[in-house]
């Protein structure tokens, strides 16, 4: 009779390696983005600020943080944070029509024009910025 120990061993180890991938965490973006579309806006976004320490360059997790903000009320913290996006990625017609979109109820009508030109500047046939 053949000793299978060592294909059974090396078969279990494999295993264990697939359960401990199947179980690896949801990325934190990703974990942010389920909170925000449940109306958890506050724990969203301290998961984008948890991503963001992660992911100090990336302008999407700095937008997403902000446009949870925005429905927070926190628009000083959403204005910071489109800012920075803004920073990491200047080409980006979103960043400014987000900003002055949160420009608005925070009673900043020049700037949020402004920010609405600079995004029909970027994207011409952008239309919500062509629109607002």
């Amino acid at each position: 009779m053949k000793p299978t120990f060592l294909p059974t061993a090396v078969l279990a180890v494999a295993g264990l390696a697939l359960v401990a991938c199947s179980t690896a965490s949801v990325p934190l973006g990703a974990q942010a983005r389920a909170l925000y579309d449940s109306g958890n806006y506050l724990a969203a976004s301290d998961t984008w600020s948890d991503d963001i320490k992660l992911h100090p360059f990336s302008a999407a997790a700095w937008n997403n943080r902000a446009v949870a903000r925005v429905r927070l009320g926190d628009l000083d913290g959403a204005l910071r944070d489109y800012n920075r996006a803004i920073e990491l990625s200047p080409g980006d017609a979103e960043l400014y029509f987000n900003r002055g979109n949160a420009l608005i109820p925070a009673g900043q009508y020049p700037a949020a024009i402004a920010a609405f030109d600079q995004a029909v500047q970027l994207a011409p046939a952008y239309a919500p910025a062509v629109f607002n």
